[in-house]
């Protein structure tokens, strides 16, 4: 979580406003700070998992899912796959960049 732009092992596929105004504990245990959605809704490759973007003030950026969420994430799924977005096309992107990347740090 060293770099601003980077969601940990998460990556981001698609912007929503939808996804604003969500607030979680810091997942970096002891710190009292809340965190914030970033309106981003993340993909984890590893775990073939969605999370939404969330930032600490403390700790930078992660992603975090809940139950609770799930039915937001899957609306804004459905919205933007009805507005043209290819959520399959984003998927097997990330897959490729992380295939390069194992490929080129082994």
């Amino acid at each position: 979580m060293s770099n601003a732009d980077s969601y940990g092992r998460c990556a981001a596929v698609l912007y929503s406003d939808k996804l604003l105004g969500l607030r979680d504990d810091c997942n970096i245990p002891g710190c009292r700070e809340w965190e914030r959605s970033t309106g981003a809704l993340l993909y984890d490759v590893g775990t073939e998992g969605w999370f939404i973007g969330f930032e600490c003030p403390a700790h930078g950026r992660s992603g975090a899912w809940s139950r609770e969420w799930q039915p937001l994430i899957d609306e804004v799924i459905e919205i933007k796959t009805r507005e043209g977005f290819d959520i399959a096309a984003a998927l097997e992107a990330l897959r490729d960049d992380q295939k390069r990347q194992t490929l080129s740090d082994g």
